[in-house]
């Protein structure tokens, strides 16, 4: 039927356009409908100029017979088929939410899709003849495959990005739109999304350059690339495991696609750039670990408060800075906090304390100020304790000693000072105890002795005062004891050499006085006794058959020690021993040693002169000493 004859029949009757939405789509599509099914023969062909191309509409076969209409059909029954034509892609287009395929399948050439569309490709779009042929595929609604991805895409993306060639959402874009094997027919798949974002993960981190990237851009579903992890049968992500994989670049915004994934490992890559905001859709995500990464931004951006689900939250030496916001407290699940080796600034909020699961803190070697929050201290389940390396001050407040599951606890390099709590006793648990390098002064408790477990007992460099107590006589597993240049008088302490995994004893530059206990050769593991820089007198003990065998360093030297050293302890540079130092020099020397077949170094000590000299030295001159 000619187009001025449908024009001269709808003013006939009247039709009016209403301006309702679904009005006009009713009524604009009602008449497409009737060119759909009578098609103007100055308008048939297919679209040149804009980027939609589609095949000619073939006219629907006659019910009486044949392609070809003998003569004019009834206007009334014409209309209210097309009605009803209309009305059902109306239905379509909405359950769809797509209100431009319309025009899509049935514009004339001088229309334009109403939403975004992506310029033609460099490459001439073939004909409609050298198309493959087959089934149409009704998910595209009459749009290419770029067309159907892009409008898919672009609520996650803007449109902009997608379109530019040159950023990691445009090589993903395009990469799926012309040449993923598995998306030959995008219908067929249920996680297009998911995919685009996985695929932005790989162009934004050099994907052609990981250590191991099999399967990526495969043809197989995304559950099988490397690192990647499905829980179920549903296809969608649930783990990206990459440690260690050279990923080099930024993470996107895209990462929101994978709204199911729980657990998230880019350890130790080489990823830049601040968190993304698109993590915040990640509200299944019990472990984030990105340590070890160039990772700048906000340590705690508001996108992580977010993840209410998370339970580790690992971003350990990086570049991230800020400070620990009070909203913290909202991450009720959080395990364990990883924030170490950064550039993280002011105080230690005392909301942390409010996240009541938390088992171990990392926040060492940061810029911290401020006090120690005792309600720390609440942290039942708390086991590891970690903020050496800052600028933390004032007393260390006696409530943390609540925490009586700690098993490490490090405050080394820091500006605490006062006397340490007697409460430290309460700590039965504790393996690893680091005081070092702060102002602390006062006696050191007794209560010490109920550390029966403690692998390390390191409180050197501080303003000790009074003597080491005599309390080791119950412990376990004693492995490193550092008491050196801590300001100790008194005698030493004679248990402490009845730990039989004692492997490291440093007592230097202390005041101690007194003789060395004979029991100081019992311990067979020991390797380093540094007794150096003290007030000692008597002898060097002898040593029994069999004993010190392990024994690599041994200094004497800067004390009021005499006599000559035992024979038994020179045997012993015949075995590990390769250091032995005392006060064997000068013209009149306090100890009696062959050198340098016994003694490998001499010094001139038992005066305050000499020791003076050793004190101010003591850095160049002293040698293998271990500093954990």
């Amino acid at each position: 039927m000619p187009l001025t004859m449908v024009r001269k029949r709808e003013k006939k009757m009247n039709l009016l356009r209403p301006s309702s939405i679904g009005g006009f789509l009713l009524s604009g599509v009602a008449t497409t409908v009737l060119h759909k099914a009578y098609p103007v023969h100055g308008n048939e062909g297919v679209e040149k100029n804009g980027p939609l191309r589609r095949k000619r509409v073939e006219i629907p076969k006659s019910p009486i017979g044949g392609n070809e209409l003998s003569s004019e059909p009834d206007m009334e029954d014409i209309w209210e088929k097309a009605s009803r034509m209309a009305k059902s892609e109306i239905e379509t287009m909405r359950l769809l939410k797509y209100y431009g395929a319309h025009e899509m399948s049935m514009a004339s050439s001088d229309d334009r899709p109403s939403g975004p569309a992506r310029p033609p490709a460099s490459a001439p779009t073939p004909p409609p003849n050298e198309r493959p042929s087959g089934p149409p595929v009704e998910c595209l609604m009459g749009r290419t495959r770029e067309e159907y991805l892009f409008d898919l895409l672009v609520p996650i993306t803007p449109a902009d990005i997608l379109n530019d060639p040159s950023t990691p959402q445009g090589m993903a874009f395009d990469y799926m739109a012309n040449d993923d094997p598995a998306l030959s027919d995008p219908c067929s798949s249920t996680t297009i999304e998911q995919r685009y974002g996985l695929q932005v993960l790989y162009f934004s981190t050099q994907g052609q350059d990981w250590d191991d990237n099999t399967g990526w851009l495969g043809d197989g579903n995304e559950c099988s690339w490397y690192g990647v992890e499905c829980e179920d049968d549903s296809g969608l992500v649930t783990r990206i495991i990459l440690p260690s994989n050279n990923m080099v670049g930024r993470l996107t915004d895209e990462m929101q696609t994978l709204d199911k994934l729980q657990r998230l490992d880019f350890f130790s890559n080489s990823i830049t750039g601040s968190l993304p905001t698109g993590f915040s859709a990640m509200t299944d995500l019990v472990l984030l670990d990105l340590e070890e990464n160039l990772i700048t931004g906000s340590a705690f951006p508001d996108t992580l408060f977010d993840l209410e689900s998370l339970i580790a939250y690992r971003i350990s030496n990086n570049l991230v800075t800020g400070t620990i916001p009070q909203e913290i407290s909202g991450l009720q699940n959080l395990e364990q906090l990883w924030a170490a080796t950064n550039q993280i600034t002011g105080n230690i909020p005392t909301q942390l304390a409010a996240t009541r699961k938390l088992q171990s803190i990392f926040l060492y070697e940061n810029l911290l100020t401020g006090s120690l929050p005792p309600e720390f201290g609440q942290l039942q389940d708390l086991a590891d304790l970690r903020l050496y390396n800052n600028t933390l001050q004032d007393p260390i407040p006696s409530e943390l000693f609540g925490a009586t599951n700690l098993e490490v606890l490090r405050l080394e390099v820091n500006f605490f000072s006062d006397t340490l709590p007697t409460e430290i006793g309460n700590l039965v648990n504790l393996k690893d105890l680091r005081l070092n390098t702060n102002s602390l002064s006062g006696s050191l408790p007794s209560e010490i002795g109920r550390l029966t477990l403690l692998e390390n007992f390191i409180v050197r460099n501080n303003f000790f005062s009074g003597e080491i107590p005599n309390v080791f006589e119950n412990y376990e597993q004693l492995d490193f004891f550092d008491v050196s240049n801590a300001n100790f008088f008194g005698s030493i302490p004679e248990t402490l050499f009845g730990v039989s995994t004692l492997r490291i004893a440093y007592l230097s530059n202390n005041s101690l006085s007194g003789t060395i206990p004979s029991e100081y050769s019992s311990p067979p593991l020991l390797r380093d006794l540094f007794l150096d820089g003290n007030g000692l007198i008597g002898t060097v003990p002898e040593v029994s058959g069999g004993q010190l065998q392990e024994l690599t360093e041994l200094l004497v030297q800067f004390n009021f020690l005499t006599g000559t050293m035992p024979v038994s302890v020179c045997s012993l540079r015949n075995g590990q021993l390769e250091d032995l130092f005392s006060d064997c020099g000068g013209s009149s020397p306090e100890i009696e040693c062959e050198f340098p077949g016994c003694c490998n170094r001499c010094f001139e000590g038992g005066n305050t002169a000499a020791a003076q000299r050793y004190l101010e030295k003591q850095g160049k001159e002293s040698k293998g000493r271990v500093w954990n």
